[in-house]
């Protein structure tokens, strides 16, 4: 069986109420900066680059910040449990214990950014933007929420508790959003 404790964690991810929650909360909220981005009076290609920039940004941190919140304590709440050298008896590899507690706990992240990403390609319909701008804006951001995620995942291995785990991510996080 291909990563065990992923399937288990991918299974039990997408059973809970805050998936279905996530999945019809984020494009509403995505909705809100469509309709107050810009205002009336501009032309329409300006309305366009307007409303996109201010999707793009909102998405931007959402994926910057998806790490500290969707996989702050994947690996230290195994740890507290006592349930990590219960793991590590039964013959996991690590790779598979970080892989798998990385997908089950970022599914939700990802639910979230791939239900809110259609709406960067509605300012394709008000001009000033193209499908190669909407296409590049979501790679990139797709880049970044892998990466935030990653970076939660690999502080939350490192630290004994959730409380030494989430200072490293924030500081990392933060550093993130600096660097762009």
């Amino acid at each position: 069986m291909w990563l065990p404790v992923a399937q288990r964690e991918l299974i039990v991810a997408s059973r809970k109420p805050r998936t279905f929650w996530l999945r019809l909360v984020a494009p509403a909220v995505g909705l809100l900066f469509f309709f107050f981005a810009s205002s009336p009076n501009d032309p329409p290609a300006e309305q366009g680059k307007t409303i996109f920039a201010s999707i793009a940004i909102s998405l931007f941190l959402y994926s910057a910040l998806a790490g500290l919140f969707f996989t702050a304590e994947s690996i230290t709440v195994e740890r507290r449990d006592a349930t990590l050298p219960l793991l590590q008896v039964t013959g996991m590899r690590e790779l598979d214990l970080v892989l798998g507690k990385l997908l089950g706990n970022s599914l939700l992240g990802i639910f979230g950014f791939l239900a809110a990403a259609p709406l960067l390609a509605l300012p394709l319909l008000l001009g000033g933007i193209t499908a190669f701008d909407v296409f590049r804006v979501f790679i990139a951001l797709l880049g970044t929420l892998f990466l935030s995620l990653s970076i939660a995942v690999a502080a939350s291995s490192g630290a004994p508790s959730s409380t030494q785990a989430i200072t490293p991510r924030v500081f990392r996080g933060a550093a993130l959003i600096l660097s762009y």
